[in-house]
């Protein structure tokens, strides 16, 4: 028998399967649970490929389901959990090139429950969303990113101006650590032109770091201010200007004032018309909550672009109406 591959009848172990998925467990849990693959309990299920389900399982993976428990352990208990896996995978994904949009429709969850996560501004996330949101993320990273396009622009070029890291970065488990960093994010590497700096996730803790970060985030967008900087590293603005100053770096604190009052108005109507191509349902209250911006509404005025405050009036009226039928 050395060396052998012994077969055994998958019923019993397909029937165990989804008492386990009745009781509450998703295919990513007893995937993590027995050490198998998620494909392997699809493959098991329903099939995979175009295959019907299995009509055999090996005697390893048969023993390896079969001791799974159909119980809830750990965080899963209470159903929710620390969600710092589930926000480096939407923002590794984003800077792939998917919209929020798309990877809500993949994963069929609403898209407005990832923008708190993909935000950082979610404290805990069901089990059920990490799971399939993870699962989603080992089938995406996968395959090619998306084609070129005007979602996949926006995505990347917003994943970029706030440095969210690529799923290349992370090794193994290291995604759900909270204390772990990107592989070869460190700063010493980071120039304005490096690969590295993009990888980025940590306060600048030196001057001469403060102008690297700085100096590559008002290339990527010079719509930049001291203000949205210092919100973006959890630090005071005080902070950043003198960063800048004891690097000798005053003409990016120009720059970051210079654009001030360009991105309090058309700025922010050019990220509107964004959000609305990616999402024509968008309302006002949504916009404020995906860009962060309690004055949008006043930022549009003084723009002088109504037709958008009005496109999503309409949009929240007929959201309304349509809650209503």
């Amino acid at each position: 028998m050395t060396g052998r591959t012994v077969w055994v009848d998958p019923a019993p172990v397909r029937a165990h399967v989804e008492r386990l998925l009745a009781a509450g467990l998703t295919k990513p849990q007893i995937g993590r649970r027995s050490g198998l693959a998620t494909n392997t309990i699809t493959a098991l299920l329903v099939g995979v490929h175009g295959r019907g389900p299995s009509e055999r399982v090996r005697q390893d993976t048969a023993g390896r389901l079969l001791a799974v428990e159909p119980e809830l352990i750990g965080p899963e208990q209470s159903g929710w959990v620390n969600p710092i896996g589930t926000m480096r995978r939407l923002r590794a994904l984003v800077a792939l090139g998917w919209s929020v949009k798309s990877i809500a429709k993949m994963a069929e969850l609403p898209d407005g429950i990832l923008w708190p996560t993909l935000a950082g501004r979610s404290r805990v996330i069901r089990v059920a969303t990490r799971d399939r949101l993870s699962s989603l993320y080992e089938q995406l990273t996968q395959q090619p990113a998306p084609p070129a396009s005007m979602g996949a622009t926006w995505a990347r070029n917003r994943a970029a101006g706030l440095a969210w890291p690529l799923p290349c970065v992370w090794s193994g488990d290291g995604i759900d650590d909270p204390n772990a960093r990107p592989v070869n994010a460190e700063y010493p590497q980071a120039s304005v032109a490096s690969q590295s700096y993009r990888m980025l996730i940590e306060p600048p803790r030196t001057a001469d770091q403060w102008a690297v970060v700085v100096e590559h985030l008002l290339d990527a967008d010079p719509g930049w201010t001291v203000a949205r900087v210092a919100t973006r590293f959890g630090r005071a603005p005080r902070t950043v200007r003198n960063g800048l100053r004891q690097a000798g770096r005053c003409d990016l604190l120009d720059r970051l004032t210079r654009h001030r009052s360009v991105r309090t108005r058309q700025w922010w109507a050019l990220q509107v018309e964004d959000l609305l191509d990616l999402d024509p349902d968008l309302t006002l209250a949504a916009a404020i909550d995906r860009l962060q911006a309690p004055a949008l509404e006043r930022y549009l005025y003084e723009a002088g672009r109504d037709d958008l405050w009005q496109r999503m009036q309409r949009n929240k009226v007929r959201r309304r109406y349509r809650s209503t039928q």
